[in-house]
């Protein structure tokens, strides 16, 4: 999406929908389609979710230790 589909969409708003002035609704709208900000969103995402899973496979093993043991 360019910088005139953005400018389009913004002028097609009523004017009480239009609560920011036209260049910075341009300017967030940019950035949120930005592919390099959004591919290091998701690259953390994941990476979050992957130790995520890596510590509850931790904790079941240290538990189904803990039975065998005890």
């Amino acid at each position: 999406m360019n910088r005139q589909q953005i400018a389009a969409i913004y002028d097609s708003f009523t004017p009480e929908e239009q609560d920011m002035p036209r260049e910075q609704f341009i300017k967030r709208t940019m950035s949120c389609v930005d592919p390099v900000k959004n591919k290091k969103i998701v690259d953390a995402m994941v990476d979050r979710k992957h130790k995520q899973r890596v510590g509850e496979m931790q904790r079941a093993r240290i538990d189904a230790a803990v039975k065998r043991s005890g």
